[in-house]
């Protein structure tokens, strides 16, 4: 009996350390069922994460090819509307040289038949022709041409590549009588007159009118007239007597 008692006993023990070590590995079955689970979750959230940066990476990729084939869009049409200013340039010039064209020959034709003052006709003639042809005063070799920019605003410049000569005010091929300046320009004076100045910040002529500084200066220095005298009224008191 005490043999069978032992055996029992022993049995008991094997058995209650098998159960422990049954529940060990059921505890490390269930640790590890919890870290599966974890990591399952983990990667569901990497996966989603993915899936967004791939859906951003494309919305990124498609949002670049609009805006570089918008940019693609405004580059062609800035092209085409610089050769259509070009080409309005080109004709708006065209039509100015046909109208002053028609000009010099009218003003030619109707002073010829007056005939009243023929130097003063021809002076004039030229210094208009001259204005239309006037040559570059700081290269020489050109001529200066009359443009305007893409706002419509008008300005003076050589018509050499190589010259850098610009003007916003009208040349005349005067040259100026105080500094020797080879070109004045056109202004308008405080009579709203167009008149004659030296474009030199340095010097202060001018003049009001467009002639020829000489002709200017001579017209100025001519003597002039005397006013007529006024008569004075001489009121008579008569005496009483």
């Amino acid at each position: 009996e005490k043999q069978k008692a032992r055996e029992d006993k022993k049995a008991a023990l094997k058995a209650a350390e098998l159960a422990k070590e049954l529940a060990e590995k059921e505890e490390k079955i269930k640790q590890v069922e919890v870290t599966a689970q974890k990591l399952a979750e983990q990667l569901k959230v990497i996966e989603e994460k993915q899936k967004a940066a791939e859906e951003a990476r494309a919305r990124a990729l498609e949002a670049q090819e609009k805006a570089e084939a918008l940019v693609a869009r405004e580059q062609e049409m800035a092209e085409r509307e610089a050769r259509l200013i070009t080409l309005e340039e080109k004709l708006k010039r065209r039509e100015e040289e046909a109208k002053k064209e028609a000009e010099v020959k009218k003003l030619a034709a109707v002073q010829s038949e007056k005939a009243k003052n023929q130097d003063d006709i021809e002076s004039r003639i030229a210094a208009f022709e001259q204005t239309l042809s006037m040559p570059c005063p700081l290269c020489r070799n050109g001529s200066v041409e009359e443009k305007t920019t893409d706002k419509g605003k008008v300005f003076y410049s050589c018509n050499q590549k190589d010259c850098r000569f610009v003007s916003w005010d009208k040349p005349y091929h005067f040259e100026c009588p105080l500094c020797k300046n080879p070109y004045l320009t056109e202004v308008i004076t405080s009579s709203d007159t167009p008149g004659l100045k030296c474009p030199r910040a340095s010097c202060t002529y001018s003049q009001n009118n467009l002639l020829p500084p000489a002709q200017h200066m001579a017209a100025n220095a001519a003597p002039t007239e005397p006013p007529p005298k006024k008569k004075k009224l001489v009121r008579r008191v008569k005496r009483r007597r």
